[in-house]
């Protein structure tokens, strides 16, 4: 069913997009100010509100252009806001929380990616404007909340049951009209809608456990948004039954991980959505490559008996260095899935970079001598930034060809087995080279060590070196980028 857009011109249906939020924002200031309205009472008022008025934006406008530029200009006013502490009603006084920052990027993202497919555009932006402030509602509002925490923000069961419950519902409603009603998706039987929804709901439900200062704001519309579309589109390949029976029988792999201390609670969901979108686009073949590097990354962590640095941990990969080392894999696999292009092997460089990086420093630690800095050549400690050793070196070797090989699956001749192995090598040096001069360092005060964290012995380390938004993540973010750029250039050259 073909639908016309509101207004005239997309000049009217911005001064009337701008003009209702500003309205909205200037009532949310004045009821905190006159009434004993507190400021999260305003902000769930404010966030409610813009979000439908947002969902309902590829019905009023007729490209994509102009919310593009309103989202991006409310971000930085966000951003902006929050960090001179301006509008009460919907900006806490924590300096942390940047929800009202990912609001506007959320609805950036799917008007870039999602516009043409507006049901998948609402139903990511509904959810956020309904099901989420209901679900944080009820959980602060009932009666002894049973009260958890997975990352850093405090959860209550009784929440997160209603995040699941609303979601559920409310992404019901919207396929079955979409499907039925006004045809802008294909009819699908009852059966599947709620098999694909439930899903869904599931993967939001944890994804909003998972977030922290705002960020599901973020997270909630892209999960429901790329999930919801994925299903649908699987649902023709007759891909669902397999892709139901991964995402159960892996979320207990994952779970499993956390009592062997591999994975903290947080890495483990994050590491399960991972999982989930990969396997979901590309199947077994993709995903493979990650369960290897996890697997063999894992064995290698628990078998070393040394000390590690100060700047190493045993407590198992959290979500933010999951991310790390999975998140370009991850875009990668989306892009191919979306493209419909091979990137098989720019997928396994990525992978054989972060593997090379940490066989690295894992085999490393068996070096009978302490490792020096990969420019300087002075001596470190073992696991520092920057470091390198004989054993390491080769461990770097060993990993990215443990995942380069995988390339046979695929009947990858030796030659692009060759490249990934050597990508993945490439990357770890980079990795060494950033983490021993760009890495920022800290030292201490309280105890007087030097440490890669900004905060040390619970208050805040004094910044010594290195730029203070590259920490350790990042730079194994560089690390894969760094084995893809190598790839693709070489595949430009050669062919």
């Amino acid at each position: 069913m073909e639908y016309s857009p509101t207004f005239i011109s997309d000049f009217f249906a911005a001064g009337f997009f701008c003009a209702a939020i500003l309205l909205i924002l200037g009532l949310s200031e004045w009821l905190n100010q006159i009434s004993r309205l507190n400021s999260l009472s305003t902000r769930k008022f404010v966030h409610i509100c813009v979000g439908l008025i947002s969902a309902f934006s590829p019905w009023y406008f007729t490209d994509s252009l102009m919310p593009i530029i309103i989202a991006f200009l409310f971000t930085i006013g966000n951003l902006y806001m929050v960090k001179k502490d301006l509008m009460v009603s919907i900006h806490r006084h924590d300096k942390n929380n940047y929800g009202t920052v990912f609001f506007p990027l959320s609805f950036l993202f799917l008007t870039i990616f999602f516009w043409n497919n507006p049901i998948i555009f609402a139903s990511g932006m509904l959810v956020m404007a309904i099901a989420d402030p209901l679900a944080s509602t009820i959980g602060r509002n009932v009666t002894n909340p049973r009260v958890f925490k997975i990352w850093k923000d405090n959860k209550s069961i009784e929440g997160s049951t209603f995040m699941f419950i609303s979601t559920f519902l409310l992404l019901s409603v919207i396929i079955i009209y979409g499907s039925w009603f006004t045809h802008q998706i294909q009819i699908l039987p009852i059966s599947i809608i709620f098999g694909i929804v439930g899903l869904v709901a599931i993967i939001t439900t944890v994804g909003e456990m998972t977030s922290r200062n705002g960020s599901d704001n973020f997270s909630i519309p892209i999960l429901v948004a790329l999930f919801l579309d994925i299903f649908i589109i699987q649902y023709n390949f007759n891909n669902l039954p397999s892709i139901t029976t991964w995402v159960i029988l892996s979320l207990a792999i994952f779970i499993y991980s956390t009592y062997r201390n591999w994975l903290t609670l947080d890495g483990c969901f994050t590491a399960w959505i991972i999982g989930s979108l990969i396997f979901s686009t590309q199947g077994l073949i993709w995903v493979l490559p990650l369960f290897v590097f996890f697997i063999s990354s894992s064995i290698l962590t628990r078998m070393h008996k040394v000390n590690i640095s100060e700047n190493q941990t045993n407590s198992g990969r959290g979500l933010v260095q999951v991310l790390a080392n999975g998140g370009i894999a991850t875009l990668i696999a989306l892009y191919s899935f979306y493209t419909k292009s091979d990137g098989y092997i720019f997928y396994l460089a990525a992978v054989a970079a972060a593997s090379a990086d940490t066989w690295a420093t894992e085999i490393g630690m068996r070096n009978k001598t302490n490792p020096i800095h990969c420019l300087t050549f002075k001596t470190l400690k073992p696991g520092d930034s920057g470091g390198v050793s004989l054993l390491g070196t080769v461990g770097s070797l060993l990993g990215a060809f443990a995942i380069g090989i995988l390339g046979v699956i695929t009947s990858m001749s030796i030659n692009h087995i060759l490249i990934i192995t050597a990508a993945g090598f490439l990357g770890s040096i980079g990795d060494s080279i950033l983490g021993g001069t760009m890495q920022a360092k800290y030292h201490c005060e309280i105890c007087g060590k030097d440490t890669e964290k900004s905060s040390h012995c619970e208050i805040s380390s004094t910044h010594t070196s290195g730029l203070r938004i590259i920490n350790n993540d990042g730079v194994n973010v560089i690390n894969t980028i760094i084995a893809v750029v190598f790839v693709y250039i070489f595949i430009s050259i050669n062919g």
